[in-house]
């Protein structure tokens, strides 16, 4: 051959190999990268194999598009490598060979991405190699080589290859030049390609002859023509590879690619879906473009209409059922049966209506006969029962030069409702049509025709309910149609109305002369076209339309006479009388209403307010006027408490008031009239002449209480016999209105109703006496104009009565209301004995739960409580209540009618101090008793308080107090005390601290103090210790700060203290010098209260003192001799000097020898350096004074302090003047004394006596006086001072005894002064 290589750029082995391949020429096929493919040419490709090497890389992208082939599974993989690789293909036999390379570009969408170079052996097959850039992305591309295998040696153009052969194997290798070289298949044929006889390498399918050399095509098939050298199929026709022809295409095609696979169309013809037809499908876009929904969707129910949708009834649609002048021909709507056909009625569209080739209807219908056309179409298909029942669904095309007839068969029931469907669809790549029929959508048996086009007619209706030869009779509801087909009718089958698949059970199943009556099929009275109830032909849902479009709500455009709206209704002052189906007059309170009355008003007139159904020209008490209507504010409109003590009583929600009595007066003034008031059990009746009254009486017209048709009576009663009236209400002629009482112990109820007139109804068991038993009882006026009553007793219902179409009718005006008796002309009768705790009223029905408990919910064991589970104290009118048990009671003073307590005063008033009061409560007086003022809470005047055993104001004891006007007692100890509880004064041996008395130290007790025995003594052993003895052990030791040691005449230089057994002390002293006779010593206890016994006594000694043994230094015994013996001798020289100065008339010696020693005694006080012995002599000489010192028989004169040391040195023990020189005023005071006594006797009647004793009185009368004055006045004078200036050592003002001492000393100074 002179030609071996052959490049075919930009075109397949599938588009130039289909006619001249033989596929038993072929060697091998793979499919490279990829799995094993049969080829649509017949020739199988094996999985990939024989690549090298092993590492190779394999892509895959299927389901992509790949151009320019019919094969695109081969071009959709790859084998690839990022270095050489290649396949060794074997080959064993010599001859001729083609070798095809298959590639596309499916990963890289530029150019210069992937570029490579192909070889066999050293034989360039293709050099660099750019897919891309040579045939584009995703385009097939194959490149075909052919050799010759001779001796093992490759052979192309007549060349040797070197390279090319080895191992029995033909090496093909891809080099990298750009990215990674790639290979999607290899076609290994034997021999060149040949037509017919002789070799043609051109390979196209379509050319009859072609010139080798040249390549080109000189003859092509039929039907084919050469464009641009290739043989192509004229326009109209396509190439049938299995013909291997070229046909003409549809009548309608100008060009296809199958018979009905049009690419375009003949003139006006429309391309829909690949095939040409004469008119775009009705319902499809403006580019008629498909659409999946239903193009035509009607729903037949409920509507009147003359055009329903497209269609039109009958052959207008300005005339229709049931009120514009429809004709015989129209079909009849049928409430919840669509429309009904009746052998000659029918509807049609009133435009063309282009059916696809590809479409579907579905319907809802109910057949009633056994033959008719259901839908038909003038093109050629319709639905036809056939005689049998059976529906035969028909399909022809009149249009078409075909003459095919196609139908598929239906078995409807024709006594239910059912859902009829089919689809018409045609295949183009086969060229049939299928019609698929289905029943209440189940798939029935499809029928297909081959070769057959379905193609409506340009202008085209649809009828439903006739045609030229057979009319339908039944029902359609609902007709869908779609110009495609459809895959099912699930929507359209699942009515909205109904649900899914119930519509058979949902539509009305009965003919048109019946209505359904809920599910009972009933006869219409001889309405022809069917009705929709029984009282009336009249179609419109709405009785007072006359005039409508359809049977649903809505949808009235005209009322009957004396009704108007939207929706109709009877017009102001009408009803609508459904026996006359007419609107009739209301009552003239009546707006609106139901019937004639007004108790069937629905809006009342002007004026009037509805309640409870009725117009009534005054609301119930407890309700206001809210536009035309009561409206409940507070159904509890009554609440009559009796915890006053008023004579009027005020109900406590509508201030209703009752009158006690026959006035005014009550508590504690009654009139013969009235209750008795019992503390926390309201009102006494006594059965003989209480009684009370509510408006209407003298001076209280109004409120009056007053009940409406709904309303509830409570009421807490104690009877004491089986008899009496507890409360009427009665007209002006004494007619019973309202009443309820006692007969024999049956609680009976009686009521005026307006229909029936007074009815009475009872509790029929015994209520029990002397217990609290609530009573309640209620009217409930129902909405269905009923009054029922129940009683109840304590929680417990009767059987309850039914009144029936009647209601208690109450009046405000001339009216008489009683509680405890009725009246009659006479007075008053029937008597009630017992309480009354309290009532109520509402106009409204109350569960009896939130007006009392039953015994079970009570706290204790009685019959029935209040609602706060607390049982109502159960007392005669004779006790009061005790509690805390609601049964314990106590009696009352004989004097009392009714009591708070034991009391002989009867008070009721909580506050005794009040005279008067409204209430039981503290702060409701209204006087007060005598000596207290201030009503708000009668407070005792200033001065007195509360006696509650007195019943008055008293001023209250010493020992008392005054609080919240009253006297209390004093804290325990006090002997007064203040208002605010604080002690001013405390009882004896109890001290004050602040604002409280306590026991004093050393005593003990509550309420008085009693002395605890605690004492102490001291006594001097004869080495002088002390010894401190206590009566008890300490419960602290005693210690050296809490006493002082003092001496007299003498010092204490130093001292101790032990303790030597459990109550004794031992006190040890350093003496300045000896003691001399007669020396005390003094233990002054610092604070006497700080040593505490163990009992809790004190000492109450401040000091104890006694004598020191004597125990004197040699010296001082030599110096107490001394002045012993100067003392006596002085005495003596004294003494007698006396003794001779009495018989001497002038005694002056006397008194100067006197002067003369007193003023040497004198001397040791000057500051001269004498001795002891000298000093003693001197002291010693002024012991002279015979005179005893008187004063001493008063004063004790160890108790005394002594002087400063100098004074102690001297000789005086003492500080007290008394003491130190009373022998000296004692004379002195003699003296004095004696001159009135010798005055005396000096006045004597005897002569002799006078006599003598004038001379003496005369000579003495100041001498005497003065003479002893210039004796003593220097004795006083030394002890004056001392005692002043001893005194600054002390304070004062703590002993009375030195605050005396230091008065009289600057006394005798300011004297001697």
């Amino acid at each position: 051959m002179k030609v071996r290589q052959i490049y075919f750029a930009l075109i397949s082995l599938n588009l130039l190999f289909t006619y001249s391949l033989d596929v038993s020429t072929i060697v091998l096929a793979i499919n490279s990268g990829g799995s094993a493919y049969t080829s649509s040419f017949g020739f199988s490709y094996s999985d990939d194999i024989y690549y090298t090497p092993a590492t190779n890389k394999v892509s895959n992208l299927a389901g992509i598009n790949i151009a320019d082939t019919v094969d695109e599974f081969i071009y959709q993989s790859e084998r690839w490598n990022s270095e050489t690789w290649g396949y060794d293909l074997p080959i064993s036999t010599d001859g001729t060979y083609v070798l095809i390379l298959q590639f596309a570009e499916i990963i890289f969408s530029a150019a210069n991405y992937r570029v490579f170079t192909v070889k066999i052996g050293d034989y360039v097959v293709a050099n660099n190699l750019d897919l891309y850039a040579t045939v584009g992305y995703h385009i097939a591309y194959d490149i075909f080589t052919t050799f010759t295998l001779s001796n093992n040696t490759i052979l192309i153009s007549g060349n040797t290859v070197s390279g090319a052969y080895s191992g029995g194997n033909l090496l093909v290798r891809f080099y990298l030049v750009v990215e990674n070289p790639k290979l999607s298949g290899i076609v290994l044929v034997s021999g060149d390609c040949s037509v017919a006889d002789y070799c043609n390498m051109c390979y196209q399918a379509r050319c009859l002859v072609c010139n080798v050399a040249t390549l080109t095509c000189t003859t092509c098939i039929t039907n084919a023509s050469i464009i641009s050298g290739v043989c192509q199929c004229n326009l109209g026709t396509y190439w049938d590879a299995s013909s291997r022809k070229c046909i003409i295409c549809d009548k309608l095609c100008s060009s296809c690619s199958d018979k009905f696979s049009c690419t375009t169309c003949l003139g006006a013809n429309v391309l829909v879906s690949n095939v040409c037809l004469r008119a775009c499908p009705y319902g499809f876009g403006a580019s008629c473009a498909s659409v999946s929904s239903a193009v035509i969707d009607q729903n037949f129910a409920n509507y009147f209409y003359g055009a329903y949708g497209l269609f039109q009834t009958g052959t207008s649609s300005s005339s229709y059922y049931f009120f514009n002048n429809p004709e015989v021909v129209d079909p009849i709507p049928a409430k919840n049966r669509g429309l009904y056909f009746s052998g000659g009625s029918y509807l049609q569209t009133a435009s063309t209506v282009y059916i696809s080739l590809n479409f579907s209807i579905g319907m809802w219908v109910w057949i009633l006969s056994d033959s008719g056309d259901i839908l038909t179409n003038s093109s050629g298909y319709k639905i036809t029962i056939s005689s049998s029942g059976s529906m035969t669904i028909v399909l022809e095309s009149n249009i078409e030069s075909m003459t095919t007839v196609m139908t598929a068969v239906l078995n409807p029931s024709n006594s239910a409702w059912v859902y009829i469907s089919f689809i018409i669809s045609f295949s183009p790549s086969t060229s049939s049509t299928t019609i698929a029929p289905s029943l209440n959508n189940s798939p029935q048996t499809s029928t297909t025709s081959n070769g057959y086009i379905y193609r409506d007619a340009v202008s085209n209706a649809l009828i439903l309910g006739k045609s030229s030869s057979s009319n339908f009779f039944g029902y359609i509801y609902q007709f869908t149609l779609w110009n495609v087909a459809v895959s099912n009718f699930n929507t359209q089958y699942s009515d909205q109305i109904c649900g899914a698949g119930a519509i058979n059970s949902c539509l009305w199943t009965c003919p048109l002369s019946q209505w359904m009556n809920e599910v009972t099929p009933t006869n219409c009275n001889s309405c022809t076209n069917g009705c929709v109830r029984n009282e009336s032909c009249n179609v419109c849902e709405d009785p007072l339309c006359s005039v409508c479009t359809g049977f649903l709500v809505g949808l009235c455009i005209q009322c009957i006479s004396n009704a108007s709206g939207t929706p109709c209704a009877c017009n102001i002052g009408y009803y609508w009388d459904l026996t006359s189906n007419k609107c009739l007059s209301c009552d003239y309170s009546c707006k609106t209403c139901t019937s004639s009355t007004s108790g069937d008003c629905i809006v009342c007139a002007s004026a009037f307010y509805m309640y409870l159904g009725w117009c009534i020209s005054k609301c119930p008490d407890g309700f206001i006027e809210s536009g035309s209507s009561c409206v409940e504010k507070d159904s509890f409109i009554f609440y009559l408490s009796f915890d006053t003590l008023e004579g009027v009583v005020f109900d406590k929600q509508s201030k209703i008031p009752a009158l006690t009595g026959n006035s005014t007066a009550f508590y504690p003034d009654y009139d013969d009239f009235d209750p008795i008031a019992a503390l926390y059990r309201g009102f006494y009746f006594n059965g003989m002449n209480s009684v009370m009254h509510l408006p209407i009486y003298p001076g209280y017209n109004s409120p009056a209480l007053s009940f409406g048709y709904s309303f509830t009576f409570s009421i807490w009663v104690n009877i004491e016999n089986g008899f009496g009236i507890i409360l009427s209400k009665q007209d002006l002629l004494y007619n019973p209105i309202f009443s309820l009482q006692l007969s024999a112990g049956v609680l009976v109820v009686s009521l005026n109703f307006k229909s029936s007139g007074l009815t009475s109804f009872y509790y029929l068991q015994s209520v029990e006496s002397y217990e609290w038993n609530h009573v309640a009882f209620t009217a409930e006026y129902t909405s269905l104009k009923r009054t029922k009553m129940a009683f109840y007793l304590n929680g417990i219902q009767d059987d309850g009565h039914d009144f029936g179409y009647d209601y208690f009718k109450d009046i405000k005006t001339d009216i008489t209301f009683t509680l405890g008796a009725e009246k009659d002309l006479f007075g008053y009768k029937n008597y009630f004995k017992g309480f009354i705790y309290d009532i109520k009223g509402y106009n409204s029905v109350k569960s009896i739960s939130a007006l009392a408990l039953p015994a079970v919910q009570c706290t204790e064991n009685c019959k029935a409580c209040l609602t706060n589970e607390v049982c109502i104290p159960n007392c005669l009118i004779s006790q009061y209540w005790v509690g805390p048990e609601y049964n314990k009671c106590s009696k009352c003073s004989s004097e009392c009618l009714s009591c708070r307590d034991s009391s002989e005063f009867c008070d009721l008033c909580d506050n005794q101090k009040c005279a008067s009061c409204y209430d039981f409560t503290g702060d409701s007086c209204l006087e007060c008793v005598s000596g207290t003022s201030n009503t708000t809470n009668c407070q005792c005047d200033y001065d007195l308080a509360w006696n509650t055993s007195s019943g008055m104001c008293e001023t209250c004891h010493q020992w008392q107090y005054k609080a919240n006007d009253s006297c209390y007692d004093c804290p325990p100890l006090c002997t007064q005390c203040d208002i605010k509880n604080k002690c001013k004064s405390c009882i004896n041996n109890a001290v004050l601290n602040s604002g409280s008395c306590a026991c004093s130290p050393g005593y003990i007790g509550t309420t008085s103090c009693t002395f605890i025995p605690f004492n102490v003594s001291l006594v001097v052993n004869k080495n002088n210790t002390l010894v401190l003895a206590f009566s008890d052990m300490l419960k602290k030791g005693l210690n050296h700060d809490q006493i002082m040691m003092q001496i007299h005449n003498n010092k204490i230089l130093s001292w101790s203290i032990s303790q030597i057994s459990s109550k004794e002390y031992l006190i040890s002293c350093n003496f300045d010098g000896g003691i001399s006779k007669g020396t005390t010593i003094t233990v002054h206890f610092i604070n006497s209260t700080s040593i505490v016994s163990i009992s809790g006594g004190v000492i109450h000694e401040d000091y104890l003192s006694d004598f020191l043994y004597e125990s004197l230094t040699s010296e001082e015994q030599e110096v107490a001799q001394i002045q012993n013996q100067v003392s006596s001798g002085v005495k003596v020289f004294v003494g007698s000097s006396v003794a001779l100065a009495m018989f001497s008339p002038n005694p002056s010696a006397l008194w100067t020898m006197l002067n003369t020693i007193q003023f040497i005694s004198y001397i040791p006080y000057a500051s001269y350096p004498l001795t002891d012995k000298i000093s003693a002599f001197l002291k010693s000489m002024s012991d002279f004074n015979l005179v005893p010192n008187l004063f001493l028989l008063f004063i004790d004169e160890n108790q005394s302090n002594p002087p400063y040391y100098q004074a102690r040195k001297y000789g005086y023990d003492s500080l007290l003047i008394l003491v130190n020189v009373g022998n000296d005023i004692t004379a002195l005071c003699c003296v004095i004394t004696a001159i009135p006594i010798v005055y005396f006797f000096y006045k004597c009647s005897q002569r002799f006596i006078g006599k003598k004793f004038k001379k003496l009185f005369r000579e003495y009368k100041f001498s005497a006086f003065l003479r002893f004055w210039i004796v003593c006045y220097l004795e006083i004078g030394f002890a004056s001072i001392i005692g002043v200036l001893s005194t600054e050592d002390y304070e004062i003002l703590e002993n009375p005894l030195r605050l005396s001492n230091y008065f009289i000393c600057w006394f005798f100074i300011v004297m001697i002064i």
